[in-house]
Protein backbone atom coordinates (compact mmCIF):
# COMPACT_ATOMS: atom_id res chain seq x y z
CA UNK A 1 0.00 0.00 0.00
CA UNK A 2 1.24 3.77 -1.03
CA UNK A 3 1.88 5.65 2.24
CA UNK A 4 -0.89 8.45 2.73
CA UNK A 5 1.90 11.00 2.96
CA UNK A 6 3.13 10.05 -0.59
CA UNK A 7 -0.02 10.21 -2.01
CA UNK A 8 -0.65 13.58 -0.77
CA UNK A 9 2.79 14.88 -2.88
CA UNK A 10 0.52 13.12 -6.43
CA UNK A 11 -1.97 15.35 -8.60
CA UNK A 12 -5.95 13.88 -9.06
CA UNK A 13 -4.73 12.35 -12.20
CA UNK A 14 -1.86 10.40 -10.77
CA UNK A 15 -4.19 9.16 -7.64
CA UNK A 16 -6.27 7.52 -10.13
CA UNK A 17 -4.19 4.71 -11.07
CA UNK A 18 -3.10 3.46 -8.33
CA UNK A 19 -6.59 3.47 -6.59
CA UNK A 20 -8.06 1.56 -9.27
CA UNK A 21 -4.91 -1.09 -8.88
CA UNK A 22 -6.00 -1.20 -5.16
CA UNK A 23 -2.33 -0.06 -3.91
CA UNK A 24 -4.49 2.66 -1.48
CA UNK A 25 -6.52 1.50 1.56
CA UNK A 26 -10.07 2.65 1.81
CA UNK A 27 -9.22 4.71 4.80
CA UNK A 28 -6.28 6.87 3.17
CA UNK A 29 -9.01 7.30 -0.17
CA UNK A 30 -11.39 9.32 2.35
CA UNK A 31 -8.77 10.92 4.10
CA UNK A 32 -7.98 12.26 0.02
CA UNK A 33 -11.75 13.13 -0.19
CA UNK A 34 -11.88 14.86 2.86
CA UNK A 35 -8.67 17.01 2.25
CA UNK A 36 -10.05 18.05 -1.24
CA UNK A 37 -7.43 15.51 -3.46
CA UNK A 38 -10.89 14.00 -4.51
CA UNK A 39 -14.69 15.08 -4.60
CA UNK A 40 -17.54 13.06 -4.19
CA UNK A 41 -17.98 12.97 -7.94
CA UNK A 42 -14.76 11.77 -8.40
CA UNK A 43 -15.26 8.85 -6.56
CA UNK A 44 -18.87 7.93 -8.16
CA UNK A 45 -17.82 8.38 -11.41
CA UNK A 46 -14.01 6.97 -11.81
CA UNK A 47 -14.00 3.98 -9.74
CA UNK A 48 -16.96 0.76 -8.93
CA UNK A 49 -16.53 0.67 -4.97
CA UNK A 50 -19.15 -1.74 -3.25
CA UNK A 51 -21.34 -0.23 -0.94
CA UNK A 52 -19.45 -0.98 2.16
CA UNK A 53 -16.35 0.35 0.57
CA UNK A 54 -18.67 4.00 -0.16
CA UNK A 55 -19.88 3.56 3.66
CA UNK A 56 -15.97 3.63 4.61
CA UNK A 57 -14.85 6.14 1.66
CA UNK A 58 -17.40 9.24 1.40
CA UNK A 59 -19.12 8.16 5.61
CA UNK A 60 -16.71 10.87 7.17
CA UNK A 61 -17.15 13.37 4.69
CA UNK A 62 -20.95 13.07 4.99
CA UNK A 63 -20.87 13.01 8.40
CA UNK A 64 -18.86 16.02 8.44
CA UNK A 65 -20.46 18.11 6.55
CA UNK A 66 -24.01 16.76 8.91
CA UNK A 67 -22.50 17.62 11.88
CA UNK A 68 -21.31 20.69 10.46
CA UNK A 69 -24.83 21.59 8.79
CA UNK A 70 -23.85 22.26 5.88
CA UNK A 71 -26.48 21.63 3.91
CA UNK A 72 -29.09 24.17 2.94
CA UNK A 73 -32.55 23.45 3.57
CA UNK A 74 -33.66 22.57 -0.20
CA UNK A 75 -30.99 20.06 -0.61
CA UNK A 76 -30.63 18.22 3.16
CA UNK A 77 -33.88 16.30 2.95
CA UNK A 78 -32.64 14.65 -1.02
CA UNK A 79 -28.89 14.33 0.81
CA UNK A 80 -30.36 12.13 3.66
CA UNK A 81 -32.92 9.97 1.85
CA UNK A 82 -30.38 9.47 -0.98
CA UNK A 83 -27.26 8.20 2.16
CA UNK A 84 -30.09 6.12 3.60
CA UNK A 85 -30.79 4.60 -0.08
CA UNK A 86 -27.57 4.05 -0.66
CA UNK A 87 -26.97 2.31 2.22
CA UNK A 88 -23.90 4.94 3.16
CA UNK A 89 -26.05 5.65 6.38
CA UNK A 90 -28.69 3.66 8.60
CA UNK A 91 -31.56 5.87 10.29
CA UNK A 92 -29.07 4.41 13.73
CA UNK A 93 -26.33 6.10 12.37
CA UNK A 94 -27.73 9.24 11.82
CA UNK A 95 -29.65 9.07 15.04
CA UNK A 96 -26.87 10.71 17.59
CA UNK A 97 -25.42 13.01 14.59
CA UNK A 98 -29.27 14.90 14.64
CA UNK A 99 -29.59 14.16 17.98
CA UNK A 100 -26.53 16.51 18.72
CA UNK A 101 -27.27 18.77 16.14
CA UNK A 102 -30.54 19.88 17.78
CA UNK A 103 -29.82 19.68 21.29
CA UNK A 104 -27.57 22.45 20.53
CA UNK A 105 -30.07 23.96 18.26
CA UNK A 106 -27.97 23.98 15.06
CA UNK A 107 -30.61 22.87 12.85
CA UNK A 108 -33.80 25.20 12.17
CA UNK A 109 -37.45 23.85 13.06
CA UNK A 110 -37.97 23.08 9.61
CA UNK A 111 -35.49 21.02 9.45
CA UNK A 112 -36.20 19.17 12.73
CA UNK A 113 -39.25 18.06 11.22
CA UNK A 114 -38.15 16.58 8.03
CA UNK A 115 -36.07 14.60 10.35
CA UNK A 116 -38.87 13.62 12.13
CA UNK A 117 -41.09 12.68 8.63
CA UNK A 118 -38.19 10.58 7.68
CA UNK A 119 -38.37 8.43 11.27
CA UNK A 120 -34.95 8.98 12.50
CA UNK A 121 -35.96 10.44 15.03
CA UNK A 122 -39.74 10.88 16.80
CA UNK A 123 -41.19 12.87 18.69
CA UNK A 124 -40.05 10.98 22.19
CA UNK A 125 -36.88 11.51 20.75
CA UNK A 126 -37.30 15.53 20.70
CA UNK A 127 -38.86 15.83 23.99
CA UNK A 128 -36.22 13.91 25.42
CA UNK A 129 -33.76 16.46 24.15
CA UNK A 130 -35.58 19.49 25.23
CA UNK A 131 -35.80 18.02 28.83
CA UNK A 132 -32.43 17.24 29.04
CA UNK A 133 -31.44 20.50 28.29
CA UNK A 134 -33.85 21.71 30.75
CA UNK A 135 -31.92 19.59 33.37
CA UNK A 136 -28.89 20.76 32.03
CA UNK A 137 -29.66 24.73 32.16
CA UNK A 138 -29.43 25.15 28.45
CA UNK A 139 -32.58 26.80 27.86
CA UNK A 140 -33.85 30.12 29.32
CA UNK A 141 -37.99 30.59 30.30
CA UNK A 142 -38.72 32.13 27.58
CA UNK A 143 -37.44 28.86 25.48
CA UNK A 144 -39.69 26.85 27.76
CA UNK A 145 -42.50 29.03 27.46
CA UNK A 146 -41.96 28.51 23.59
CA UNK A 147 -41.58 24.43 23.55
CA UNK A 148 -44.86 24.42 26.11
CA UNK A 149 -46.96 27.18 23.89
CA UNK A 150 -45.84 24.56 20.30
CA UNK A 151 -47.14 21.79 22.17
CA UNK A 152 -43.65 20.16 22.42
CA UNK A 153 -43.55 19.97 26.35
CA UNK A 154 -46.72 19.28 27.97
CA UNK A 155 -47.80 19.70 31.95
CA UNK A 156 -46.96 16.07 32.89
CA UNK A 157 -43.02 16.60 31.42
CA UNK A 158 -42.69 20.34 32.84
CA UNK A 159 -43.80 20.03 36.04
CA UNK A 160 -41.22 17.65 37.84
CA UNK A 161 -38.39 19.54 35.85
CA UNK A 162 -39.03 23.40 36.62
CA UNK A 163 -39.17 25.15 39.55
CA UNK A 164 -42.21 24.95 41.82
CA UNK A 165 -43.06 29.28 40.99
CA UNK A 166 -42.18 29.14 37.40
CA UNK A 167 -44.77 25.63 36.63
CA UNK A 168 -47.84 27.75 38.60
CA UNK A 169 -46.68 30.89 36.14
CA UNK A 170 -46.55 28.60 33.35
CA UNK A 171 -50.37 26.99 35.03
CA UNK A 172 -51.95 29.20 37.26
CA UNK A 173 -54.86 26.23 37.72
CA UNK A 174 -51.75 24.12 39.37
CA UNK A 175 -51.47 20.00 37.18
CA UNK A 176 -54.58 19.92 36.07
CA UNK A 177 -54.74 16.53 33.83
CA UNK A 178 -57.52 15.58 32.00
CA UNK A 179 -58.88 12.27 33.77
CA UNK A 180 -61.65 11.22 31.62
CA UNK A 181 -62.25 8.32 33.62
CA UNK A 182 -62.50 6.15 30.51
CA UNK A 183 -59.58 3.90 30.11
CA UNK A 184 -60.30 3.05 26.44
CA UNK A 185 -62.60 4.17 23.63
CA UNK A 186 -64.45 0.03 24.04
CA UNK A 187 -66.21 2.30 27.64
CA UNK A 188 -67.56 5.23 25.28
CA UNK A 189 -70.48 4.37 24.29
CA UNK A 190 -72.00 4.38 20.52
CA UNK A 191 -73.66 7.35 19.32
CA UNK A 192 -77.24 8.09 19.68
CA UNK A 193 -79.57 7.70 17.07
CA UNK A 194 -81.63 10.49 16.09
CA UNK A 195 -79.08 13.16 16.18
CA UNK A 196 -76.78 15.58 14.18
CA UNK A 197 -73.00 14.16 14.77
CA UNK A 198 -70.75 17.02 14.48
CA UNK A 199 -66.69 16.04 14.27
CA UNK A 200 -63.89 18.78 15.06
CA UNK A 201 -61.05 17.03 13.11
CA UNK A 202 -57.54 18.48 12.48
CA UNK A 203 -53.77 17.65 13.26
CA UNK A 204 -52.55 17.46 16.62
CA UNK A 205 -52.14 20.71 18.41
CA UNK A 206 -54.51 22.19 16.16
CA UNK A 207 -57.18 23.93 18.19
CA UNK A 208 -60.08 21.40 17.97
CA UNK A 209 -60.51 21.02 21.88
CA UNK A 210 -60.35 25.35 22.52
CA UNK A 211 -62.87 25.41 19.20
CA UNK A 212 -65.11 23.19 21.07
CA UNK A 213 -64.80 24.85 24.44
CA UNK A 214 -65.37 28.19 22.75
CA UNK A 215 -68.88 26.70 21.83
CA UNK A 216 -69.65 25.31 24.63
CA UNK A 217 -68.88 28.13 26.94
CA UNK A 218 -70.63 30.89 25.02
CA UNK A 219 -74.28 28.23 25.15
CA UNK A 220 -73.64 27.96 28.20
CA UNK A 221 -73.06 31.42 29.22
CA UNK A 222 -76.47 32.74 27.40
CA UNK A 223 -78.50 29.67 29.00
CA UNK A 224 -78.75 27.84 26.04
CA UNK A 225 -76.64 24.45 26.88
CA UNK A 226 -78.09 21.38 28.07
CA UNK A 227 -75.10 18.50 28.19
CA UNK A 228 -76.66 14.66 27.94
CA UNK A 229 -75.71 12.10 30.39
CA UNK A 230 -75.78 9.10 28.07
CA UNK A 231 -71.53 9.40 28.10
CA UNK A 232 -70.94 10.44 31.43
CA UNK A 233 -67.21 10.88 30.31
CA UNK A 234 -68.28 13.17 27.66
CA UNK A 235 -70.09 15.31 30.40
CA UNK A 236 -67.61 14.73 32.13
CA UNK A 237 -65.31 16.15 29.38
CA UNK A 238 -67.49 18.98 28.28
CA UNK A 239 -67.51 20.40 31.78
CA UNK A 240 -64.02 20.11 32.09
CA UNK A 241 -63.85 22.31 28.75
CA UNK A 242 -66.38 25.56 30.15
CA UNK A 243 -64.41 25.17 33.45
CA UNK A 244 -61.11 25.77 31.48
CA UNK A 245 -62.47 28.91 29.80
CA UNK A 246 -64.20 30.54 32.85
CA UNK A 247 -60.98 30.25 34.75
CA UNK A 248 -59.34 32.26 31.43
CA UNK A 249 -56.88 29.04 30.83
CA UNK A 250 -56.52 27.34 27.55
CA UNK A 251 -57.80 23.57 27.87
CA UNK A 252 -54.63 21.07 28.35
CA UNK A 253 -53.81 18.99 25.20
CA UNK A 254 -56.31 16.09 24.79
CA UNK A 255 -54.57 12.90 25.70
CA UNK A 256 -53.24 10.61 22.44
CA UNK A 257 -55.32 8.38 20.68
CA UNK A 258 -58.48 9.97 22.84
CA UNK A 259 -61.92 9.75 20.73
CA UNK A 260 -64.86 11.43 22.62
CA UNK A 261 -68.04 12.90 21.76
CA UNK A 262 -70.26 15.12 24.45
CA UNK A 263 -74.18 15.09 23.38
CA UNK A 264 -76.00 18.14 24.07
CA UNK A 265 -79.16 20.22 23.58
CA UNK A 266 -78.89 23.50 22.34
CA UNK A 267 -82.36 25.78 23.46
CA UNK A 268 -83.92 27.56 20.81
CA UNK A 269 -85.50 31.01 20.72
CA UNK A 270 -88.83 29.12 21.75
CA UNK A 271 -89.31 27.45 25.17
CA UNK A 272 -89.67 23.89 23.79
CA UNK A 273 -87.39 24.39 20.55
CA UNK A 274 -84.47 22.24 21.06
CA UNK A 275 -81.31 21.98 18.27
CA UNK A 276 -80.30 17.69 18.66
CA UNK A 277 -76.40 17.49 18.83
CA UNK A 278 -73.21 15.26 18.92
CA UNK A 279 -70.00 16.49 19.01
CA UNK A 280 -66.90 14.26 18.85
CA UNK A 281 -63.67 15.21 19.45
CA UNK A 282 -60.40 12.98 18.71
CA UNK A 283 -57.10 13.50 19.34
CA UNK A 284 -54.93 14.57 16.15
CA UNK A 285 -53.03 11.25 16.93
CA UNK A 286 -56.28 9.39 16.14
CA UNK A 287 -57.34 11.94 13.14
CA UNK A 288 -53.79 11.52 11.72
CA UNK A 289 -53.69 7.70 11.70
CA UNK A 290 -56.54 7.43 9.58
CA UNK A 291 -54.01 9.25 6.70
CA UNK A 292 -53.72 6.71 3.83
CA UNK A 293 -55.47 4.30 5.43
CA UNK A 294 -57.93 1.88 4.00
CA UNK A 295 -61.12 1.84 5.95
CA UNK A 296 -60.32 -1.15 7.93
CA UNK A 297 -57.70 0.12 8.96
CA UNK A 298 -58.18 3.44 10.89
CA UNK A 299 -59.01 3.21 14.65
CA UNK A 300 -62.13 1.03 15.29
CA UNK A 301 -63.96 3.68 17.30
CA UNK A 302 -63.65 6.41 14.73
CA UNK A 303 -64.69 3.95 11.66
CA UNK A 304 -67.76 3.55 13.39
CA UNK A 305 -68.56 6.93 14.77
CA UNK A 306 -67.68 8.22 10.99
CA UNK A 307 -69.88 5.26 9.29
CA UNK A 308 -71.19 3.50 11.57
CA UNK A 309 -73.97 5.75 12.43
CA UNK A 310 -76.94 6.70 9.92
CA UNK A 311 -77.35 10.05 11.83
CA UNK A 312 -77.11 13.60 9.62
CA UNK A 313 -72.89 15.01 10.22
CA UNK A 314 -71.37 18.11 9.85
CA UNK A 315 -67.36 18.69 9.29
CA UNK A 316 -65.87 21.37 11.15
CA UNK A 317 -61.83 21.38 9.98
CA UNK A 318 -59.67 23.15 12.74
CA UNK A 319 -56.70 24.59 9.74
CA UNK A 320 -53.98 25.62 12.03
CA UNK A 321 -53.50 28.98 11.09
CA UNK A 322 -49.86 29.05 13.13
CA UNK A 323 -48.75 26.26 11.02
CA UNK A 324 -48.62 28.52 8.09
CA UNK A 325 -47.06 31.90 10.28
CA UNK A 326 -43.40 29.89 10.09
CA UNK A 327 -41.80 29.70 6.94
CA UNK A 328 -41.32 26.47 5.13
CA UNK A 329 -43.05 24.83 8.10
CA UNK A 330 -43.72 21.71 6.54
CA UNK A 331 -47.17 21.06 8.94
CA UNK A 332 -48.41 22.89 6.37
CA UNK A 333 -48.06 20.40 3.91
CA UNK A 334 -49.73 17.73 6.40
CA UNK A 335 -52.53 19.63 6.95
CA UNK A 336 -53.24 20.37 3.04
CA UNK A 337 -52.83 16.66 2.45
CA UNK A 338 -54.52 15.17 5.83
CA UNK A 339 -58.15 17.54 4.58
CA UNK A 340 -57.83 16.44 0.87
CA UNK A 341 -57.72 12.71 2.01
CA UNK A 342 -60.32 12.98 4.79
CA UNK A 343 -62.35 14.73 2.81
CA UNK A 344 -61.89 12.02 -0.44
CA UNK A 345 -62.00 9.04 2.42
CA UNK A 346 -65.59 10.18 3.41
CA UNK A 347 -66.75 10.45 -0.10
CA UNK A 348 -65.51 7.24 -1.22
CA UNK A 349 -67.09 5.55 1.75
CA UNK A 350 -69.94 7.08 1.29
CA UNK A 351 -70.14 9.43 4.18
CA UNK A 352 -71.18 12.46 1.96
CA UNK A 353 -74.00 11.32 1.51
CA UNK A 354 -75.59 12.14 5.11
CA UNK A 355 -73.68 15.19 5.81
CA UNK A 356 -75.17 18.51 5.33
CA UNK A 357 -71.73 20.70 5.94
CA UNK A 358 -68.38 20.98 5.82
CA UNK A 359 -66.54 24.39 7.44
CA UNK A 360 -63.04 25.16 7.65
CA UNK A 361 -62.00 26.67 11.11
CA UNK A 362 -58.94 28.51 10.44
CA UNK A 363 -58.06 28.13 14.28
CA UNK A 364 -55.13 30.52 16.34
CA UNK A 365 -56.91 33.59 14.24
CA UNK A 366 -55.16 36.12 16.27
CA UNK A 367 -51.91 34.95 15.44
CA UNK A 368 -52.70 36.91 12.20
CA UNK A 369 -52.13 40.71 11.83
CA UNK A 370 -55.45 41.03 10.01
CA UNK A 371 -57.81 39.33 11.64
CA UNK A 372 -60.78 40.21 9.57
CA UNK A 373 -63.14 37.95 8.02
CA UNK A 374 -61.73 38.77 4.66
CA UNK A 375 -58.09 38.27 5.63
CA UNK A 376 -59.50 34.94 6.35
CA UNK A 377 -60.53 34.01 3.25
CA UNK A 378 -57.83 35.33 1.22
CA UNK A 379 -55.36 33.52 3.56
CA UNK A 380 -57.02 29.90 2.25
CA UNK A 381 -57.37 30.98 -0.86
CA UNK A 382 -53.68 31.71 -1.23
CA UNK A 383 -52.37 28.58 0.83
CA UNK A 384 -55.35 26.07 0.42
CA UNK A 385 -57.58 27.00 -3.02
CA UNK A 386 -57.18 23.31 -3.75
CA UNK A 387 -59.08 22.34 -0.58
CA UNK A 388 -61.23 25.38 -0.82
CA UNK A 389 -62.06 23.71 -5.07
CA UNK A 390 -62.33 20.30 -3.35
CA UNK A 391 -65.32 21.55 -0.67
CA UNK A 392 -67.26 23.17 -3.54
CA UNK A 393 -66.85 20.12 -6.08
CA UNK A 394 -68.63 18.50 -2.66
CA UNK A 395 -70.88 21.24 -2.15
CA UNK A 396 -72.09 21.11 -5.52
CA UNK A 397 -72.41 17.43 -6.04
CA UNK A 398 -74.02 16.33 -2.37
CA UNK A 399 -75.71 19.87 -2.24
CA UNK A 400 -74.32 19.82 1.39
CA UNK A 401 -73.40 23.67 2.92
CA UNK A 402 -69.56 24.86 3.07
CA UNK A 403 -68.68 27.67 5.00
CA UNK A 404 -64.94 29.22 5.96
CA UNK A 405 -64.53 30.67 9.86
CA UNK A 406 -61.64 32.32 10.93
CA UNK A 407 -61.17 31.58 14.88
CA UNK A 408 -59.61 32.82 18.28
CA UNK A 409 -60.58 32.30 21.72
CA UNK A 410 -58.62 35.43 22.73
CA UNK A 411 -55.17 36.61 22.49
CA UNK A 412 -52.82 34.39 24.83
CA UNK A 413 -49.53 36.31 26.43
CA UNK A 414 -46.40 34.12 26.00
CA UNK A 415 -47.54 32.12 29.33
CA UNK A 416 -51.30 30.89 27.98
CA UNK A 417 -52.41 33.18 30.02
CA UNK A 418 -55.84 34.86 28.48
CA UNK A 419 -59.05 36.63 28.65
CA UNK A 420 -61.61 34.92 27.22
CA UNK A 421 -62.97 36.76 23.83
CA UNK A 422 -66.69 35.22 22.19
CA UNK A 423 -66.78 37.18 19.23
CA UNK A 424 -66.26 33.89 17.16
CA UNK A 425 -67.86 31.64 19.41
CA UNK A 426 -70.99 33.59 19.28
CA UNK A 427 -70.86 34.20 15.56
CA UNK A 428 -70.16 29.90 15.07
CA UNK A 429 -72.85 29.27 17.35
CA UNK A 430 -75.77 31.05 15.89
CA UNK A 431 -75.11 30.24 12.41
CA UNK A 432 -75.01 26.28 13.89
CA UNK A 433 -78.21 27.21 16.17
CA UNK A 434 -79.46 28.32 12.88
CA UNK A 435 -78.63 25.49 10.64
CA UNK A 436 -79.36 22.86 12.67
CA UNK A 437 -83.00 21.13 12.88
CA UNK A 438 -85.36 21.70 15.43
CA UNK A 439 -86.55 18.42 17.05
CA UNK A 440 -89.48 17.77 15.63
CA UNK A 441 -92.28 14.52 15.36
CA UNK A 442 -94.02 13.30 12.81
CA UNK A 443 -95.95 9.66 13.29
CA UNK A 444 -94.45 10.01 16.34
CA UNK A 445 -90.97 9.54 15.51
CA UNK A 446 -88.35 12.04 15.79
CA UNK A 447 -87.24 13.47 12.20
CA UNK A 448 -83.88 15.38 10.88
CA UNK A 449 -83.60 17.54 8.67
CA UNK A 450 -87.39 16.79 7.72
Amino acid sequence: MIELNVLRKLTKAQLITPIKAGQVSKEDISQLVVEGKLTESDINNEFSFTTAELKIILGPLYEDKLKRNLYSDEEFIDVVKKLLKDGIFTKEDLKPIFKENIKHEIYSEYRTYEILNIGILNQDDLKQIHIDNILQGHYDENKIIDLKNKGILEEHDLEPIIAEDFFLELYPQGSKVWHLGAIDESQIPDLQPNRVDVFTLGISGSGKSCFLAGLLTYADKIGKLSMLIDNTYGYDYGSKLIDNLNEEVLPPATPVNLIQYISCDFRGEKKDDKHPVTFIDMAGENFQNCFAKSINEIPPKVKKYLFGSNNRKLFFLCLDYQQDSVKNNNNRTRQKNQFDYILKFLEKNGTLKTTEAICIVVTKWDMCEDTSPDAGIKFLQSKYMSLINLCKEYQEKYKVDFRIFPFSLGVPDKRGNFIYNNNDSSFIFKWLVSFLPKIKKANGLLKIFG
